[in-house]
């Protein structure tokens, strides 16, 4: 949906499940 900068901070901001597997691959 998002980029995977707006991904990680909108994700870990919401804490949607989007954000994890994005923190585990970087």
């Amino acid at each position: 949906m998002m980029p995977s900068s707006s991904t990680t901070d909108g994700g870990r901001a919401t804490g949607k499940g989007i954000v994890m597997p994005a923190m585990l691959e970087r």
